[in-house]
């Protein structure tokens, strides 16, 4: 679980740089598709802490905020890093966990794959 974390952190970094390097005729919607991807984050981050540490009476991680990326390449690097805490999010509800972390897991896993799906659009649009 603290690798999961620590990706969704890089997550967020790599959609704030986006947010900020946003440019073009499409500079708005790319925008708030970069918030719409990484407001929820924070909030899962938190989640998992609760549920899946606390929950099981552990101490939670202490977990540094990933290195934002360069603002070349945010796209890109933002999709396969969403494509890797997918499958990373498959391969934990594999494992004996319990009933509740695997709902956790199920919509950090709903959220990313949508915001995969957008991302994988703008991206599209821009060949």
């Amino acid at each position: 679980m603290k690798s999961l974390i620590t990706k969704l952190e890089s997550i967020r970094a790599t959609c704030k740089e986006w947010h900020y390097e946003a440019s073009g005729e499409s500079f708005y919607a790319q925008h708030l598709l970069a918030d719409r991807i990484q407001d929820p984050l924070l909030g899962f981050v938190d989640s998992i802490k609760e549920v899946c540490f606390l929950g099981n009476e552990t101490l939670p991680p202490s977990v540094a905020a990933g290195e934002a990326l360069a603002p070349c390449e945010i796209k890109c690097r933002l999709y396969d890093s969403l494509t890797v805490a997918i499958y990373q999010i498959e391969e934990l509800s594999q494992t004996q966990i319990m009933q509740g972390e695997l709902n956790l897991l199920g919509a950090i896993s709903e959220h990313l794959m949508l915001s995969r799906g957008l991302l994988w659009r703008v991206l599209e649009g821009a060949e």
